[in-house]
């Protein structure tokens, strides 16, 4: 009697551990399957630590230059964005967090940005391809990746003061894009000609170095809403672009407040409007590989 008492209740006590059991996998394998690895519109925030070595750990390619231009010019905002988990042969998340804050550091004393912003920053991050065939379904082509140096990452630094906006080649890793944007109006750059003639070529110089091409004549314009750098586009050659967006102040001829600074490699030709330019216009050659 008190043996068959005790298989009734192990019977019952089994029986309730295999049904609770079989309910946290049912509801496990329906989270895992409801939700994709990135999807569109989703935030990833990610902890990685500020100093990292991907040397070992990342395969770099490189791509020639007419790869670079045809891949950057699929990269048109106008075109439609797929999001998709990364390829075996592209770099994985962590990976491009790190190469991402690898660049920061160097950008840091470039752009002037406060000590300790890489230390105080959050991470928004996401892989993604452009570029819609015209002559392609939408939906066919969202099935049908582009090879992989097609893909970026895009990372979003933010902290209550600043924000950058990076992309790399999710193949090679290269940093070809970045946008910095001042959050709080008391943490404005304020810098004169010569700081902005320096960072003009500075930031052609790395973008030059980052991307593998080949460098140009480097034209150079300084207004009072804007400073501007570029090396045009040849055959199958891109090109690179910088905009520091500011406003010359009226009390201090020669000083500009700095609201926003926009670097990218360039495969559209680049229209200058000479009339707004007038005296200020130089042409710089130290940076052509002639």
């Amino acid at each position: 009697m008190i043996e068959r008492l005790v298989k009734s209740v192990l019977g019952i006590i089994l029986s309730l551990a295999l049904a609770f059991g079989g309910w946290l996998l049912t509801n496990y394998l329906i989270e895992v399957n409801a939700r994709p690895f990135f999807a569109p519109r989703t935030v990833t925030r990610v902890a990685i630590p500020v100093h990292g070595d991907v040397e070992d750990s990342v395969i770099r390619h490189s791509l020639s230059p007419s790869e670079v231009f045809s891949v950057f010019q699929s990269w048109n905002p106008g075109n439609p964005q797929v999001f998709h988990e990364p390829a075996i042969d592209q770099i994985g998340l962590e990976e491009a967090v790190i190469i991402g804050r690898q660049n920061l550091s160097v950008l840091e004393n470039i752009l002037y940005l406060p000590e300790g912003f890489l230390e105080s920053t959050h991470i928004n991050i996401y892989i993604a391809q452009r570029g819609l065939p015209e002559s392609t379904p939408w939906n066919q082509w969202r099935n049908e990746l582009r090879d992989s140096i097609y893909s970026y990452w895009q990372l979003q630094f933010s902290s209550d003061t600043f924000s950058v906006v990076m992309k790399l080649n999710a193949f090679t890793g290269e940093m070809w894009s970045t946008s910095l944007f001042v959050i709080d109006r008391m943490y404005m750059l304020y810098l004169n000609e010569e700081e902005m003639v320096s960072m003009l070529e500075k930031l052609t110089a790395l973008l030059i170095e980052q991307s593998g091409i080949e460098g140009g004549e480097l034209n150079m314009s300084i207004m009072e809403n804007m400073a501007e750098a570029w090396i045009a586009p040849r055959e199958n050659m891109p090109g690179t672009t910088i905009t520091i967006y500011g406003t010359e102040l009226e009390n201090e001829p020669g000083i500009w407040s700095i609201r926003a600074i926009q670097f990218s490699l360039l495969t559209e030709s680049y229209e200058v409007d000479s009339e707004s330019i007038d005296d200020n216009f130089t042409t710089y050659e130290h940076l052509s590989d002639e």
